[in-house]
């Protein structure tokens, strides 16, 4: 299992946190990068999710060919 310090600066390149005089908006600058890191892996995974369905759908139809027949 992944510990806190690896985890920690995976995500430290993505996830900005600068300290400044305002604690509010540095909390919001955290939650917000962190929110689209978040988002954008979600939708990495989502896309690759997809397209192994459809490879595992078209073998499943093609079986072994390159393309399918269609209109005959």
């Amino acid at each position: 299992m992944a510990s806190f310090d690896m985890i920690s600066k995976d995500l430290s390149s993505h996830v900005q946190y600068r300290k400044s005089e305002n604690s509010v908006q540095d909390l919001k600058e955290i939650i917000d990068s962190a929110q689209s890191y978040a988002f954008s892996s979600a939708n990495i995974a989502l896309v690759f999710r997809n397209w192994l369905i459809g490879k595992r759908i078209s073998e499943e139809e093609l079986q072994g060919e390159m393309r399918a027949e269609y209109g005959t």
